[in-house]
């Protein structure tokens, strides 16, 4: 596995913290997939976006954008694009995954989440 999950605090000292769950990459050619970080992440969240790119239609896509990240993920029933959104200059995706792969993925983070009470 080319990543691991993580959970970042990002507060000050004798504040609660808030926390960030995202990804930390060892293959480079993926590093636009550590800004899926977000505190907003939950594993219903995660759960409803499978369901939907589970019921794509063959012609049919999606744009996703992480809330609280600065990933934009478009997603079909072949390939999920990504999108590292900090790269305004950007015309073409960081990296493409296949759609099972990406699933395999956002199970994978599902259950980190859920072990972390999210």
């Amino acid at each position: 596995m080319s990543y691991k999950f993580r959970k970042n605090s990002y507060s000050a000292p004798n504040i609660e913290p808030l926390w960030q769950y995202g990804v930390e990459v060892t293959d480079k050619s993926i590093m636009a997939l550590e800004q899926i970080e977000s505190w907003a992440w939950t594993s219903g969240e995660v759960q409803n976006l499978i369901d939907v790119i589970n019921a794509l239609e063959d012609d049919d896509h999606i744009q996703y954008q992480v809330e609280g990240g600065h990933l934009g993920i478009m997603i079909d029933k072949k390939g999920a694009a990504f999108f590292d959104l900090m790269n305004r200059k950007q015309e073409t995706e960081d990296f493409e995954w296949p759609t099972e792969k990406f699933i395999k993925f956002l199970k994978e983070f599902k259950e980190f989440l859920a072990k972390n009470g999210r």
